[in-house]
């Protein structure tokens, strides 16, 4: 498979194009690749399932170097952050390997990432449909009227965490639930978080989040539940992954990346 066999494919499902930041990051633009893994964040352990497995391209929804592209260097410039030792061992370890990787992140989101979250956690949305103009994240769903406490051991179950972080008093009504997954729920993102609590949201069950938005939250009443970054984002992963291998003409598989933090 060509490389702009899956972008054509890709887009004509979207309806337009993909977006900045997903392009080919690492490899050869014009190869003929053969076999496709999805997962969400390139590291060794998704270096060596893709080697053993014989796949040839990483499709991966997470930035494939640190820092974040946009957010902490100047587009473009890449004179200091491609030396440091992370970067420079995982593009060797690519090289060595004859791997391409190619991000898909936003189109992801958009098509499985947060459907998949919200059926992963059980909960029903208020409103059968996203309204128009809103953005895919700007949705509430039903609590049913548990308590936060009620809520964050619902999450844990559902999520198979022994723990979970939380904001605001156990015993509150959760009311309205808002789903700012992945790193939405980072304070970088509070704008997008704005928009949730706007429509409403008594409590956020986020992906990632932080203390400067955990305060955000804490001082206008609302609650959050933290799963992880990771957590949130492999369900819809696992379906884009079949989505793919479905409209793909190459094979099509998928590596859960765990939870990297742990609790002791």
């Amino acid at each position: 498979m060509k490389l702009p066999e899956m972008i054509a494919a890709l887009t004509d499902r979207l309806g337009h194009p993909l977006g900045n930041e997903e392009h080919l990051t690492f490899g050869d633009p014009s190869a003929d690749y053969r076999r496709a893994l999805v997962a969400w964040k390139v590291d060794d352990f998704v270096i060596k399932t893709a080697r053993e497995t014989g796949c040839d391209l990483i499709l991966h929804h997470e930035s494939l170097l640190h820092p974040l592209p946009g957010f902490f260097h100047p587009a473009g410039d890449n004179r200091r952050w491609l030396g440091w030792k992370v970067n420079a061992d995982k593009l060797a370890a690519l090289g060595a390997a004859g791997l391409a990787t190619f991000c898909l992140h936003a189109s992801a989101d958009k098509l499985f990432i947060f459907d998949a979250f919200a059926r992963k956690l059980g909960l029903r949305p208020i409103e059968p449909e996203l309204a128009p103009g809103r953005r895919y994240y700007a949705r509430l769903f039903d609590s049913e009227g548990t308590t936060l406490g009620e809520l964050a051991a619902r999450v844990k179950a559902a999520m198979g965490m022994s723990w979970v972080r939380c904001v605001g008093d156990p015993a509150r009504k959760a009311g309205a639930v808002g789903l700012p997954l992945g790193g939405i729920g980072l304070f970088v993102n509070t704008v997008a978080i704005q928009e949730i609590v706007e429509l409403g949201a008594g409590t956020l069950i986020c992906g990632e989040t932080d203390n400067h938005a955990m305060c955000y939250a804490a001082e206008q009443g609302v609650g959050v539940v933290e799963t992880s970054h990771e957590l949130s984002e492999n369900p819809g992963l696992r379906e884009f992954a079949k989505f793919l291998g479905g409209i793909l003409p190459i094979p099509v598989g998928f590596c859960e990346v765990p939870c990297l933090w742990q609790w002791r």
